[in-house]
């Protein structure tokens, strides 16, 4: 670091004047222990209102009869950065009873009434699916699930059934709360 310094060699005071500012704000409450945000609602978008570091609990549901699973695991994380939720889940289970389309539910943020879908990456084992077709996964507007579907590569999209079981189904991605 250079200091600013006069013709004798002396700080300026310009240099103190930023010293002591500095000294000042970094000993401030809000970052004795870190930035310290209030976790309120401020409809200014250049406002970070929120922060929060969460876990939380997903559940694979079908979407006709929820059904319940005996999951070996059962895991999601994720953090709310101003109106985004950035989230993974790691779901595997062997037995399962619900009936239509795969949903996972439990995420801790309804999403958007006026967001467009979001994207969720997928990754699975042990779910059968045909020849070409690609499980796809989304948010809708107004939900706090991932609906999941099965894609040709013709792009026909139909909804996934729920899999008796899954070794491994990760899901990631964020979308607007």
């Amino acid at each position: 670091m250079r200091a600013i310094v006069d013709k004798e060699g002396k700080p300026t005071q310009v240099m103190q004047l930023f010293s002591e500012e500095l000294k000042a704000f970094l000993e401030a409450p809000d970052f004795a222990n870190g930035i310290s945000v209030g976790n309120v609602d401020n409809a200014d978008p250049n406002v970070l209102d929120w922060y929060k570091e969460q876990t939380f609990t997903p559940v694979a549901i079908g979407l006709t009869t929820a059904g319940a699973a005996t999951y070996t695991n059962q895991y999601g994380s994720g953090y709310r950065a101003g109106n985004r939720f950035h989230f993974q889940i790691t779901l595997s289970w062997t037995a399962h009873t619900g009936t239509g389309s795969l949903g996972i539910s439990g995420l801790p943020f309804t999403s958007s009434a006026t967001a467009l879908f979001s994207s969720v990456t997928c990754y699975s084992q042990g779910i059968a699916r045909g020849a070409g077709e690609v499980i796809q996964a989304v948010i809708q507007p107004s939900m706090s699930r991932v609906l999941l579907a099965l894609s040709t590569a013709a792009g026909a999209a139909t909804g996934l059934a729920v899999p008796a079981s899954a070794q491994f189904l990760i899901l990631s991605g964020s979308y607007e709360v």
